[in-house]
């Protein structure tokens, strides 16, 4: 992702977090791609641990479930401080 240099989305219709993102410039949305990267990584993880260690005999659907939840009201930390889950 450091070799993106140019990246043009104007009329495209994004997310408020992205657009913000994107009117600061390149170096904004290089963060917000990495955080967001980050994000689906750390929730993979914990899913795969939750599955396999903490609740193996729980159906997958509802962990997933709980995970979802969990990520939705963390949406606004940074990748530091999900590295601390």
């Amino acid at each position: 992702m450091a070799a993106l240099l140019i990246l043009n989305l104007d009329g495209c219709p994004t997310k408020d977090t992205l657009s913000q993102s994107y009117s600061k410039g390149m170096t904004s949305i290089h963060t917000e791609l990495r955080r967001k990267e980050d994000r689906k990584k750390f929730k993979e993880h914990l899913f795969d641990h939750l599955t396999e260690w903490i609740y193996p005999s729980q159906p997958k659907e509802l962990i997933f479930e709980q995970v979802e939840q969990l990520f939705a009201v963390l949406k606004d930390c940074n990748s530091d401080m999900l590295k601390k889950l």
